[in-house]
């Protein structure tokens, strides 16, 4: 049975999040804010963020782990060797295991290994 390209497992906090879907793995550090009148050159709208964008071709293996209490940390290595690494806060212990677990199936479902 195909699975529907739609289906996307995120988990966010205030500061990072990480998305998965068919397109691949979407890691995201927010930034904490930059004031409209510091910003002055495409390096300070950087500090504001960063965003790593890696499609399912390129990536070898996704691994993740629960950081004691509510934290889950997720490591995604490319066939090239190069590792982005991306944390994220839960706040909650279920809701870490719920992501966990939700993060497990959606690699499954689409990292052809």
């Amino acid at each position: 049975m195909p699975v529907p390209d739609d289906e996307a497992f995120i988990a966010a906090d205030t500061d990072s999040s990480i998305v998965v879907d068919a397109d691949g793995v979407l890691l995201t550090l927010h930034g904490r804010g930059i004031p409209l009148d510091q910003i002055e050159t495409d390096e300070d709208l950087d500090r504001g963020g960063a965003e790593t964008e890696l499609p399912w071709s390129e990536i070898a293996d996704v691994t993740h782990y629960v950081v004691p209490r509510s934290r889950l940390h997720v490591t995604v290595t490319l066939h090239n060797g190069s590792t982005f690494e991306g944390e994220v806060n839960a706040r909650r212990t279920s809701r870490v295991q719920g992501w966990h677990h939700d993060l497990t199936k959606a690699v499954m479902r689409y990292l052809i290994r």
